[in-house]
């Protein structure tokens, strides 16, 4: 009887890119008072474009005093709203936030995703 050759299950693993696919993103969240974020990785479509997110790989949120241009902005509006101005300050602040986080959450974020099944690189 012949032996029959070993026939070993293949299997791909989906690749993440960190710069290209992982984001943050940061948002003052006016009814807590709290600094809230997310990190997200974004989905493709099967012609291979970009789509929204596939699944948030973490969430947290940071009291209003761990920021304080936030704080000094929120304390000087009260009781009243935000004025344009104010928004955009916090949206150029909070860009800046979000790639520092990014940054400084790197090796959890891809520990995490390699942890989920996913091949990590860091651009494409």
């Amino acid at each position: 009887m012949a032996e029959r050759p070993v026939a070993l299950p293949s299997q791909t693993r989906d690749v993440v890119s960190y710069e290209d696919d992982v984001f943050a993103w940061m948002y003052l969240d006016q009814l807590d008072g709290l600094v809230r974020y997310e990190a997200y990785v974004i989905g493709y479509d099967d012609a291979g474009r970009p789509t929204t997110l596939a699944f948030v790989l973490e969430e947290g949120a940071f009291p209003i005093d761990h920021f304080p241009l936030v704080h000094a902005l929120w304390n000087a509006s009260r009781p009243g709203r935000l004025s344009a101005e104010d928004w955009r300050a916090l949206h150029a602040f909070f860009e800046e936030q979000e790639k520092e986080l990014k940054r400084a959450r790197r090796h959890n974020w891809i520990h995490r995703l390699r942890a989920l099944g996913y091949d990590v690189i860091n651009a494409l």
